[in-house]
């Protein structure tokens, strides 16, 4: 899977799991959010376990461009 299309999946499943979500602009916002929260957690645990940074970083790129 492409940074990109993690991105939309992202975005797509908090637009279609709830309707608190009024427009694409707080899916992406939550989207974001988990993002984030991916890789801060990464930097505080770095020890447990191994995560791409770099793709996720990429794919926070693409949700903000999208």
């Amino acid at each position: 899977m492409t940074a990109k299309e993690k991105a939309i999946e992202l975005i797509d499943k908090f637009y279609s799991i709830s309707s608190f979500f009024s427009d694409l602009e707080d899916a992406k916002e939550c989207a974001l959010y988990v993002v984030d929260e991916i890789l801060n957690h990464h930097y505080q645990e770095q020890g447990l376990y191994r995560i791409d940074t770099y793709f996720w970083k990429q794919v926070k790129k693409e949700i903000e461009n999208l």
